[in-house]
């Protein structure tokens, strides 16, 4: 840490897992910048355990959503007396008025336009969060900002999971008589339910599982959790393949520790692409309205599938778009042999 630098820092990341995620680096960056890992501040419990157990930070307290309860939380926060406070990329209202009311010497945060950066103004410094950035980068600004010095970035596997957690795994295998090698690719069909325009039809899923395992010899896995509806199960229904579905019995640590027995990940734009990410593995994404700019696959190896629809990405900043065709067609426009040569070039090691 430099002289003088901060050494109590929150964070505060108000939207989902996939946000969260891609400020690993910068969590990681602000960790050794201050000889401390920092508080952070999340809406739901699903990722306190997985930021506790890779020593991403010190202490995680959950917001609920309810203005009380921010009430609450600041009057908490106060009581930390931090030197630093920032708000994860995008931010928003919320996470922007409890980095001005925690009482921390400096916050900082993005003015991001429109209602997501409405209380921006209330921060100590704000950031031009840049129309051609990567979300990772964006929040090495922050930490930047933050820390006082450059906050840089190396992609590899940002995070090391507790013995614990792959032995569940170990056991997970065993209950369901998996084969033990790591003789799996694992693909998320899902997205945050309030994002299902992200989605890739399943029936392109199940067709890519037939290409992985007569082409590879591979079984697929499906990461799919509770708020994926089932769709795991319906992919395993399609394929003649081996398929494996989840159905959201693993935690976000469990299946991070799941994917190390993966060669790889499939995934739509969504968290759990991210947590591939972050546990090193070549990635291949899916991308029809959201941004491949700011949302690509940051692992050493990876590669993005992008809609060639006039129309793609029609996404936002704040995620919203109102699709001209009333469904995703520019999804269903890439078809499963497009995906498979990019999963063959990231086995390879090829982006």
């Amino acid at each position: 840490m430099a002289d003088g630098g901060p050494e109590k820092i929150l964070a505060i990341n108000l939207q989902g897992l996939g946000n969260l995620l891609l400020a690993v680096p910068a969590l990681k960056a602000l960790k050794a910048g201050s000889g401390r890992a920092p508080d952070i501040v999340v809406r739901g419990g699903s990722a306190a355990e997985f930021l506790l157990a890779t020593g991403l930070a010190e202490r995680v307290m959950v917001f609920g959503g309810r203005g009380q309860e921010l009430l609450k939380l600041a009057r908490e926060c106060r009581s930390q007396k931090y030197d630093a406070a920032l708000t994860v990329f995008p931010g928003g209202r919320a996470a922007h008025l409890l980095a001005a009311a925690c009482g921390a010497k400096h916050s900082v945060g993005h003015e991001t336009p429109g209602r997501m950066g409405r209380f921006a103004w209330m921060l100590k410094e704000r950031i031009d969060p840049g129309l051609d950035k990567h979300d990772v980068q964006r929040n090495l600004r922050l930490a930047s900002a933050v820390l006082g010095s450059e906050a840089k970035f190396v992609p590899c596997r940002q995070v090391d999971i507790p013995a614990g957690a792959v032995g569940r795994v170990e056991e997970y295998f065993r209950a369901y008589g998996l084969k033990d090698a790591d003789g799996w690719i694992g693909m998320h069909p899902g997205s945050d339910p309030r994002f299902a325009d992200k989605r890739w039809p399943e029936k392109s899923f199940a067709e890519l599982a037939d290409m992985i395992g007569e082409q590879l010899g591979l079984g697929s896995i499906i990461l799919d959790g509770p708020a994926d509806g089932g769709s795991g199960r319906r992919i395993a229904r399609m394929s003649s393949a081996e398929v494996h579905a989840l159905e959201g019995r693993l935690d976000v640590l469990d299946t991070a520790a799941l994917m190390l027995r993966c060669k790889a990940v499939v995934s739509n734009d969504s968290g759990l692409m991210h947590l591939a990410c972050v546990m090193g593995l070549p990635v291949v994404a899916v991308f029809g309205p959201s941004d491949p700019v700011r949302a690509a696959p940051f692992s050493a190896v990876g590669s993005s599938v992008i809609s060639q629809m006039e129309c793609a990405p029609c996404h936002d900043l704040q995620g919203n778009a109102v699709c001209p065709h009333g469904k995703p067609v520019c999804l269903e426009s890439i078809d499963a042999g497009e995906v498979f040569r990019a999963l063959s070039a990231v086995l390879a090691g090829r982006n």
